[in-house]
Formats: structure tokens, C-alpha cells, sequence
């Protein structure tokens, strides 16, 4: 196994998400399944192509969006009930807003605040 290259600190989530690529005018409903600051793991009925470039929106519990761009970096075939790929997004365009915003989040969850 390869040594561990996250600097973030991650929480298993489960949160609804729009993904959208740049040539879609439909998103694509997601399920967020990691988040960090730098980027999350998704649950989806596609595969995306790497590198492609997304729109997020990211839904949180308390009714607040999260709206952000990211680039997919992997795909790790199918979740355990092999009906979704996962799919790993680093976050490209986060403004301070919205890195607070997760953090937040992240930190509400995991009682780190």
C-alpha cells in the first residue's frame, strides 16, 4: 500500500451534491462521502473522466451551499452495493468563505470545535 498523502483532516459524511461538467447543462446528483478542505470523495451513477474539471454545489445539514469548482483525480470503480463509482474531486477554485464553511462543518461533526 502507498504511503498516505492527505495533509487534511477528512470526515465520512453523507451529503447531497450537483455535479456538473463544464459541457452539461444538467448536473448530476451526487452523494458526498469524504470532504476535507482540499477536496471530497463522491458517490455517482457515471464515471467522470480524470481531469476533467466539475462544478460542486454541496449541500450542507443546516441548509447552507457550498458552491465550488474541482478536478477529478481518481476513480476507484464501485461502492459496496455496486450500483455508484467513487470518485475522488480535489477542490481547484475555494474561496476563504467556503473553506470556512467546511471546516466548520468538519469540525462541528467530528467535535474538534
Amino acid at each position: 500500500m502507498g504511503k498516505e498523502k492527505r495533509k487534511a483532516l477528512r470526515l465520512k459524511t453523507r451529503l447531497q451534491v450537483d455535479c456538473k461538467l463544464k459541457d452539461q447543462t444538467e448536473p448530476i446528483q451526487a452523494s458526498c462521502i469524504e470532504i476535507s478542505k482540499g477536496g471530497t470523495s463522491l458517490s455517482l451513477p457515471e464515471e467522470l473522466p480524470k481531469g476533467k474539471d466539475v462544478e460542486l454545489e454541496i449541500c450542507l445539514p443546516s441548509g447552507s451551499k457550498i458552491c465550488t469548482h474541482g478536478e477529478v483525480v481518481w476513480t476507484k470503480g464501485t461502492t459496496a452495493d455496486k450500483e455508484a463509482i467513487v470518485t475522488g474531486i480535489k477542490f481547484t477554485k475555494m474561496d476563504t468563505w467556503n473553506t470556512q464553511k467546511i471546516m466548520g462543518y468538519i469540525g462541528a461533526v467530528a467535535g474538534v470545535i
